[in-house]
């Protein structure tokens, strides 16, 4: 039989983070999970701090990277907060909150997610800029939208999991009663497609 794909040793490490949190990746652990000898593990990783390393740094470029090389190809801003929102549906909330409760703990991994935030964070005012003519604006209402999205998280995943549209919605609503509805929609871009944002922003 020849030998599991590298990401296959990722993938099964996700299970077991979620369930048992950092400790609970061990190498036996992971060869049991996926039937195979410690001599295969050791065909793709020098040993556990190296594996969690590559594990880190897969979570990142699957959750963050390629999800924004993807959202990019869209056409319009409005196509993109659309895609951002359906990403969000589909994204693993309780391996989001178990990779935080491992920042907690260890800088290698708190690394990683400050520079996945930043990301997240950067890419989202890049596509409220698209909309809003007014920069600081912008960046304050994709500050507030982040900041909200990142806070059901770490407080009630498993809540935001099975009301995942409910509280994107309240998160919308909540966002733009922070600031003045009438001076969003007076710093509207020319082109932007008034009904399309409306559909975005205020159903």
């Amino acid at each position: 039989m020849s030998h599991r794909k590298r990401e296959d040793w990722f993938t099964a490490a996700i299970p077991i983070l979620k369930k048992k949190g950092l400790d609970g990746i061990t190498i036996d652990v992971l060869c049991v999970s996926l039937e195979r000898t410690k001599g295969s593990f050791y065909h793709h990783f020098k040993n556990q701090d190296a594996f969690l390393k590559e594990f880190i740094d897969w979570w990142y470029t699957t959750s963050t990277a390629e999800l924004i090389e993807e959202i990019n190809q869209a056409g319009t801003a409005a196509q993109k907060m659309q895609l951002i929102e359906s990403y969000g549906y589909a994204l693993d909330l309780e391996l989001e909150n178990a990779m935080r409760a491992w920042a907690r703990t260890d800088a290698r991994a708190a690394d990683v997610i400050n520079r996945m935030d930043e990301t997240r964070l950067r890419f989202l005012v890049s596509i409220y800029k698209s909309f809003i003519t007014d920069e600081q604006l912008a960046v304050s209402m994709a500050n507030i939208d982040y900041a909200m999205s990142i806070g059901f998280i770490v407080m009630d995943p498993n809540e935001l999991k099975n009301n995942r549209k409910t509280m994107q919605d309240y998160i919308k609503v909540l966002s733009l009663s922070f600031l003045s509805l009438a001076k969003v929609k007076s710093a509207l871009h020319p082109d932007v497609n008034q009904v399309e944002w409306e559909q975005l922003f205020l159903r």
